[in-house]
């Protein structure tokens, strides 16, 4: 399956740390963008995990989530969640861990000057 052919709830970029678990056991940190309440991306430096791996992941304090991998590119995995996330606890999420596009100056419209008074 192609990434095209995934639905998708919108994402919105978030910078958190999360941990998963394979079958082996074994804890693995990764960091974590892209946040749904369906899936979310993962970013890291190893070469571990296949599409259709099932994982026990946390963001942050929330979980254990049960999670599948649906694709992968390069480093940069994403993942399906088996249950979304309670809409609460994405916004708990978001409210610390959201991340902020800054306008350039030149993207700021500038008044008219008939708006300044």
């Amino acid at each position: 399956m192609t990434r095209q052919l995934i639905k998708r709830d919108p994402r919105s970029q978030v910078e958190l740390t999360g941990r998963f678990r394979t079958g082996s056991g074994r804890m693995h940190v990764v960091r974590v963008s892209d946040l749904s309440v369906s899936g979310c991306r993962l970013h890291q430096n190893f070469s571990l995990l296949d599409v259709g791996k099932t994982i026990m992941m946390r963001l942050a304090d929330i979980g254990p989530i049960e999670s599948t991998v649906r694709w992968r590119n390069g480093m940069d995995i994403g993942v399906s969640f088996q249950h979304p996330l309670h809409p609460a606890v994405l916004d708990h999420l978001l409210a610390r861990y959201r991340l902020f596009e800054r306008a350039a100056p030149e993207d700021i419209p500038k008044p008219h000057t008939d708006e300044l008074f």
